[in-house]
């Protein structure tokens, strides 16, 4: 409906001032962009439980970085081991971790 109204609104409706109907078309991306928006928007009533679950995540990555033992039981576990948090985990929280766990494995060795 709306092309359609920018379509014919310059033959059949009062003149705009240096502009034209036609100027506020939408491209075919800028519509599947409304939609995006309109289906985002559905969705706000859910906001405060998303932002209390983002909360909870951000806790608890906060608890991984400062525990040495979530790096320790991720890198002896048989089926993760070291190249899971090698491939996953960002150099600086990998070198942390490996040489904590270093630390706490060489008195056994």
């Amino acid at each position: 409906a709306v092309k359609k109204f920018c379509f014919f609104a310059d033959d059949h409706l009062p003149k705009l001032k240096n502009k034209s109907y036609s100027d506020y078309k939408l491209a075919e991306d800028e519509w599947k962009l409304l939609d995006l928006i309109k289906e985002v928007l559905q969705f706000a009533s859910l906001c405060p439980a998303i932002k209390k679950g983002i909360d909870k995540l951000k806790k608890w990555h906060k608890n991984v970085k400062e525990s040495d033992t979530y790096f320790t039981c991720l890198a002896l576990h048989p089926g993760i081991k070291l190249d899971y948090c090698k491939e996953k985990w960002d150099i600086e929280a990998y070198a942390t971790g490996y040489s904590k766990l270093e630390k706490m494995v060489r008195p056994l060795v």
